[in-house]
């Protein structure tokens, strides 16, 4: 009998909790992530025009998220391009992007849409599912047409 209690108030508590819901024009696709690592802390950039900086990438994405005008969404990243200083982060940020994404080095400063455009032409970059330490990045032109 308690048991039969306990259950009922189980599934009163779970049908009383609000559920919240996400308008899908919310989101924010993301095509790709720009990582970089200045003054010690990690810059997430996104071809969004969203940027967050924190302390690691867990702060960074945080930031992101927070200053974003939709839902930040990640699983729809296709590149991620990391700076020379940052390379050494790709492990923590791995976690937060689906297996496919290509992963290259960039240092250039031109607008971050244009290597999205750079990398999709020329199918540049390493799996981020194959990815590990030892891995050689290729480097993407500093100066993208």
């Amino acid at each position: 009998m308690k048991r039969i209690i306990f259950y009922c108030i189980l599934l009163a508590t779970a049908v009383m909790v609000p559920i919240k819901k996400i308008d899908i024009s919310d989101l924010e696709p993301i095509q790709i992530v720009r990582m970089d690592r200045q003054q010690g802390s990690i810059i997430l950039e996104t071809d969004t025009g969203d940027v967050g900086k924190g302390e690691n990438v867990q702060a960074a994405l945080n930031q992101l998220k927070k200053v974003s005008s939709g839902i930040v969404y990640l699983d729809t990243a296709e590149y991620l391009v990391v700076t020379d200083y940052a390379k050494a982060y790709i492990g923590h940020i791995k976690p937060f992007l689906k297996n496919g994404v290509r992963v290259c080095l960039w240092n250039g400063t031109e607008k971050i849409k244009d290597a999205a455009k750079y990398m999709k032409a020329h199918k540049n970059g390493v799996r981020i599912k194959n990815w590990s330490m030892e891995t050689v990045l290729p480097s993407l032109p500093d100066m993208i047409e």
